[in-house]
């Protein structure tokens, strides 16, 4: 901060404002670093599961509806399915057990 233009002393209410703003631009700063670190960690899974020799389906946990699955899958039931047949449908009746022991169909 330099001088007022007036020429005046900065008042306890300048002081309170600018603490003010320098802590929002700290919190967007956190912000947009968690932001970033969560992308990063979202783009390091997916290039596992994307690259993993073995098949890999990820299941929503609350509804127990596939969310993503990688290119070995596909290649597990390629066979299996008819044409246009989307590999979902060949995975609906897998039984998945959560770490807790939960299970859902």
């Amino acid at each position: 901060m330099g001088d007022r233009e007036d020429g005046e002393e900065f008042a306890q209410a300048d002081e309170e404002t600018l603490v003010m703003f320098a802590a929002q631009a700290a919190l967007v700063i956190a912000n947009d670093r968690t932001h970033r670190e969560e992308r990063r960690a979202r783009a390091d899974l997916e290039t596992l599961v994307n690259t993993s020799p073995v098949g890999v389906a990820v299941f929503d946990a609350k509804t127990g509806e596939m969310a993503s699955f990688n290119r070995e899958i596909l290649r597990n039931v390629d066979g299996l399915r008819e044409e246009g047949q989307p590999a979902e449908d060949l995975l609906g009746p897998v039984t998945c057990v959560r770490g807790d022991g939960g299970r859902f169909h």
